[in-house]
């Protein structure tokens, strides 16, 4: 779960290039990792804090896992993760491409409401 780990998945990417958007989710999605509340993702001692720690000194934003398979179909656009984004604000790639003429899309999570993988039947979720 680090920047590099799904280096061998194939990538959407947060950016359009044709359009210029770059798409961030609109809200934390209910599982997320930066998420203090229950239903969000457990993760090993410590391994919150690695986390962050590889994607600021990567210094790149993080991909929202509700964008990424099995909780979407290959290919879905990708958006950054919110709850990253608003805890440690745009990395430096992101302004520069904003200053640019580059726009924020804020897209709805598409996990809402859908069976979450490895979910406890609590946090389950049917369509």
């Amino acid at each position: 779960m680090s920047p590099t780990d799904d280096a061998d998945r194939p990538t959407t990417g947060v950016a359009d290039r044709a359009t210029g958007e770059i798409r961030i989710l609109e809200a934390n999605c209910s599982h997320c990792l930066l998420n203090p509340i229950a239903t969000a993702i457990h993760l090993p001692p410590g391994r919150l804090k690695e986390f962050v720690r590889e994607a600021q000194e990567a210094e790149t934003h993080v991909v929202c896992h509700s964008t990424t398979p099995p909780f979407v179909p290959e290919g879905y656009p990708e958006a950054m993760c919110r709850g990253y984004i608003d805890a440690y604000g745009l990395p430096a790639v992101v302004r520069l491409a904003l200053s640019a003429g580059a726009r924020l899309v804020e897209v709805p999570d598409p996990a809402a409401n859908r069976y979450v993988p490895n979910a406890s039947p609590a946090q389950e979720k049917t369509p």
